[in-house]
């Protein structure tokens, strides 16, 4: 038999509690840059020909946009998360 988890996303006090107000502008930002599409593709590109070039761009990529998407690198560092 199915039962509805007791999960509500609808208090955003409560689904953001544990985020500081500093990981809260970080996010906003990052979601504000996605919003545009034209700075999203231009992102991507530059994104990918920088890591091509091997340009130092790997650690900047990692803190924001791998940092808010992805759990971790590997299984162990997604279970901490």
């Amino acid at each position: 038999m199915y039962t509805k988890p007791d999960i509500s996303f609808e208090n955003i006090q409560v689904a953001f509690a544990s985020k500081s107000d500093k990981a809260l502008k970080k996010m906003y930002l990052i979601f504000s840059l996605l919003d545009n599409n034209l700075m999203a593709k231009w992102g991507v590109v530059l994104a990918v020909l920088s890591l091509k070039l091997r340009l130092p761009v790997k650690s900047i990529l990692k803190r924001t946009i791998f940092d808010h998407f992805c759990g971790g690198e590997s299984i162990q560092d997604s279970r901490s998360t």
